[in-house]
């Protein structure tokens, strides 16, 4: 993939599986038609990203800084968007250590907050409101996190493990700033291959082998299948089924 961008990455095109001959998990990239080289300045589909975990430069269409070369996408924006997929995972699916206290986690969740105050924070529908709050999210994690602790009531010790993930940023910023500092010369309109660090990638593996340490494995448990578990839960026969369902219902009894 030396020299490409992907520009698609998402939940699809990122495949997880466990290679039992290798005995480790491995990760596979499909959608690889989307994939265009860095160095054609030719039309890139703007299309092609996936909105939801599309980088914050991306999602506004411009750079950060009033600066040549004209806003394109680059090597780091598809690495930011890998970020952004895990956050959509980490915040998704809550890790249990201890299969035998599941239940009693999962009895305190508030899963209303974790919609409200989590999901819809991070990823709303609407496009707009989406890239401020995800570039403040970008500025400032805390709130987000202490959220999942106080208000969602996710175990205080998870969330200070996921929160690791946060750590990365810091080292996205440096690396845009530095890049940012030094335009491509003579009015070109990519910069050199040889200005994007491996630094990055390298931090960027180091935090998620950190965080894979120390974060239960055992089980997890999706926010969405426990919040429409509670709510078919309270709902009377027949409300909110569609008329497949009702009839197929009726005929069983």
């Amino acid at each position: 993939m030396a020299g490409f961008l992907h520009r698609n990455v998402s939940g699809s095109a990122c495949m997880l599986f466990y290679n039992k001959e290798a005995q480790k998990y491995q990760v596979k990239l499909a959608d690889l038609e989307y994939c265009k080289r860095y160095q054609a300045t030719g039309f890139h589909d703007p299309k092609s990203v996936s909105r939801e975990f599309a980088a914050v430069e991306v999602s506004s269409k411009r750079l950060r800084t009033n600066m040549l070369p004209p806003f394109h996408r680059h090597y780091y924006h598809d690495l930011e968007s890998l970020f952004w997929l895990l956050i959509w995972y980490t915040i998704t699916y809550l890790p249990i250590d201890n299969p035998e206290a599941k239940q009693d986690i999962v009895a305190t969740i508030n899963t209303a907050s974790w919609k409200t105050n989590i999901f819809d924070v991070l990823f709303p529908r609407e496009h707009q409101s989406q890239h401020g709050s995800r570039a403040h999210f970008w500025d400032n994690q805390t709130r987000v996190y202490d959220n999942l602790a106080v208000e969602v009531q996710w175990p205080e010790e998870t969330v200070d493990v996921l929160e690791r993930l946060s750590k990365i940023i810091s080292d996205f910023h440096s690396a845009y700033t530095t890049l940012h500092r030094n335009p491509p010369k003579d009015n070109a309109a990519r910069w050199p291959d040889a200005k994007f660090s491996d630094s990055l990638y390298e931090k960027f593996t180091s935090i998620l082998d950190d965080v894979a340490t120390h974060v239960g494995t055992l089980d997890s448990v999706s926010m969405w299948d426990l919040m429409n578990n509670r709510r078919m839960m309270n709902k009377r026969p027949g409300e909110g089924e569609d008329d497949r369902a009702v009839t197929k219902r009726r005929f069983d009894e």
